[in-house]
């Protein structure tokens, strides 16, 4: 509830009622539901097909979900995987909900904990509304394969609520929820090896400006952030042995020092991505480049809000602030840059360009939370006067209209680009039933009697929905949407090398299936 009041909340006391409150909870889920339900009717994209290829494909042993295929030990998310394909099998729309799900559970997550940590429960339902409707995270929240991301958010989250708790009260069952999360986090994203080190910003800022609530001895809580380096060390040694295959060069001494060369690069796309805000740089698209100056974390500017003049952001940088306010943000700015550059390690190695590297929206989504944290704290730590009453007045509409105007923009953006998407997935869609209609047809024609040689090359850009399939082979449609004995009946070869047959533009086999050869 309400432990501190922000000073814009004295001018309005009918927020201090609990039906406003739920009230205005109710209006941030809706609107949530109304940016991203859309996604239920998309089908599956892209990397998604990988996915659901090895779940039909491998048997789901240790191997499976310890080592197997991808470059990363996710034994949780693919634990996550293998429940949602027991449900519901190759329809996407079940996969889309738990997503969607997850979503609502990290923004009520994030509402919950920054609630604590401003001390205000309007400050934080303001930074889950931010969170949440993120133009960023559009493409996240429709992707089955970007659920490793959700789930680190979440495990992330958890860690952050249950070591405040444990903090304030000393009581073990919040250090065991810790410990749950900090192995959680690794093994469900390959992210986590910073979460540690955000733990220890949070207790060293609680020293700083709320030392008297904290009831645990310093000397344990070393020792407890001591324990979770350990459990990440033991990621990192795992991660080696069963996977140096897949990142022999990242986990080289020469991939490592190319990393950390690069990390000022790493800078140089955290600025472009979360504010300088490209809408290509968020959300996944190489079209438009509409820069948003009305978000931290990039949604493109609407028609609607563009009377708000250009330097209101930086006239609400300069406005005067309560006291103590730069803390938290450093504290939210040190944050962001922790949960954005471990991830990016493997691509700065390679050295991945920009354009690749910012158009993958998923990368944003964990970062995202102290950043929609750092735009409340800009609006809601502003220093009201109080004896000029006009002034105070015009001051808190300005600071309504620019919090309003982030999250129209955003959610405006949200629907323009899941109306594009939902094109070129639905297109892709199309060409893939197709497709695996054809092999059907040829299984009728050639079951038992020949092996039928397929040209095994990228959907995406023979169809022309790139976008919707570019890593998608012919192959992988096979050991999604045939049985095992099916598949037996055929044999995919790499391109260049002569086949049977061959892929259209339409997903259809060339030469046409019916009245030839056979």
């Amino acid at each position: 509830m309400y432990n501190v009041v922000p000073d814009m909340d004295g001018m309005l006391p009918f927020l201090r009622q609990t039906r406003i409150f739920i009230f205005a909870c109710a209006v941030v889920v809706f609107a949530i539901l109304v940016a991203f339900a859309p996604s239920l009717s998309h089908p599956f994209m892209s990397d998604d097909y990988h996915v659901l290829a090895a779940l039909s494909s491998q048997p789901w042993d240790l191997r499976f979900f310890f080592t197997g295929n991808g470059n990363y030990m996710i034994p949780v998310t693919k634990l996550f995987w293998v429940v949602q394909f027991a449900l519901f099998g190759t329809e996407a729309q079940g996969y889309h909900l738990f997503s969607l799900l997850l979503h609502l559970a990290n923004t009520a997550l994030v509402a919950l904990f920054f609630a604590r940590l401003f001390k205000s429960k309007w400050s934080g339902l303001l930074t889950g509304a931010f969170f949440a409707l993120s133009a960023s995270h559009w493409r996240t929240a429709m992707w089955m394969s970007a659920q490793m991301k959700m789930l680190a958010a979440f495990f992330l989250l958890i860690a952050l609520l249950s070591f405040l708790s444990f903090l304030r009260t000393g009581e073990r069952r919040y250090l065991i929820a810790t410990l749950i999360a900090q192995i959680g986090m690794p093994f469900s994203s390959a992210l986590g090896i910073e979460l540690p080190f955000v733990l220890a910003l949070l207790f060293l800022f609680l020293r700083k400006t709320d030392q008297k609530r904290i009831r645990v001895p310093v000397r344990p809580i070393w020792r407890t952030l001591g324990s979770l380096i350990g459990i990440c060390l033991v990621y990192v040694v795992l991660q080696r042995i069963l996977y140096a295959h897949a990142n022999a060069f990242l986990l080289s001494g020469q991939g490592l020092k190319a990393g950390l060369l690069n990390l000022l690069m790493a800078g140089r796309w955290l600025f472009a991505g979360l504010f300088e805000g490209f809408g290509h740089s968020m959300t996944g698209f190489f079209i438009g480049a509409n820069p948003a100056i009305f978000s931290l974390h990039a949604a493109a500017v609407p028609a609607s809000v563009r009377f708000i003049p250009l330097g209101l952001l930086l006239i609400l940088l300069l406005l005067p602030k309560r006291q103590g306010w730069w803390k938290m943000a450093l504290l939210l700015a040190a944050w962001t840059v922790l949960l954005y550059a471990p991830p990016i390690l493997p691509d700065l190695s390679q050295g991945f360009t920009t354009d690749w590297f910012v158009t993958r929206a998923r990368y944003f989504y964990v970062p995202a939370i102290p950043v929609a944290a750092l735009l409340t704290l800009l609006l809601t730590f502003v220093r009201l006067p109080k004896k000029r009453p006009v002034r105070r007045a015009a001051l808190v509409v300005i600071l309504a209209l620019f919090g309003a105007g982030v999250l129209l923009g955003n959610l405006r953006h949200i629907a323009a680009l899941e109306s594009t998407a939902s094109d070129f997935t639905k297109g892709f869609a199309r060409a893939r039933d197709a497709y695996v209609q054809d092999l059907r047809s040829l299984l009728g024609n050639t079951w038992g009697t020949r092996v039928v040689t397929i040209t095994d090359v990228p959907l995406g850009q023979t169809t022309g929905f790139d976008y919707a399939g570019h890593n998608v082979l012919p192959s992988h449609l096979a050991q999604i949407y045939l049985s095992r004995d099916e598949r037996s009946s055929f044999r995919f070869l790499p391109g260049g090398v002569p086949a049977d047959y061959e892929v259209t533009g339409f997903g259809t086999l060339w030469p046409p299936v019916d009245g030839r050869r056979f």
